[in-house]
């Protein structure tokens, strides 16, 4: 499984042309076989800033997309990135999620509490990116950015203790 990151950072005035762009391009993305995902953030902390982060199943598959139509078009809204963007592929080959924290933790899951699986799997996404590099930055926001997604303001105040206990 490869796991692809692009992080760029955009002029103000272009970033809602940009999310255009790439909103389709991750959709078309997404319909490929060999996707196992294919996602586009926008940094909460830098508005200007968007992640485009996509998993295939093999080398041969991304090699695939790098030189597909869709591709090239990702390689045209780079072009517009005010510096050069951060791009990186990692090669997993094991991960982990919820049953990690709980080893770490000494803890046991009680009853599949819907807040703990969301940040098990965010910390394991944590886990995946600092595998390669990644500044800590990176992560806290990326981390950051998932968890403001919990459903009610209850969620939001057991992730981040959660979050605050995991880290």
């Amino acid at each position: 499984m490869i796991h692809s990151t692009l992080r760029m950072a955009l002029p103000p005035e272009k970033l809602a042309e940009s999310l255009r762009i790439l909103g389709p391009i991750a959709e078309r993305i997404r319909l490929d076989p060999a996707c196992l995902g294919c996602h586009v953030y926008q940094d909460v902390q830098e508005d200007s800033v968007l992640m485009l982060e996509q998993v295939w199943k093999s080398e041969e598959d991304l090699g695939r997309h790098l030189r597909s139509d869709e591709y090239r078009d990702v390689l045209l809204l780079m072009e517009m990135a005010l510096s050069p963007p951060e791009v990186c592929f990692k090669v997993v080959s094991r991960s982990s999620g919820l049953e990690a924290i709980h080893r770490a933790r000494g803890t046991h899951n009680r009853g599949g509490e819907n807040t703990t699986t969301k940040i098990g799997l965010l910390v394991g996404l944590g886990i995946l990116m600092t595998g390669c590099a990644v500044q800590e930055k990176q992560v806290e926001q990326q981390m950051s950015r998932s968890i403001n997604c919990a459903y009610t303001e209850g969620d939001i105040q057991v992730l981040q203790s959660e979050k605050t206990n995991a880290l």
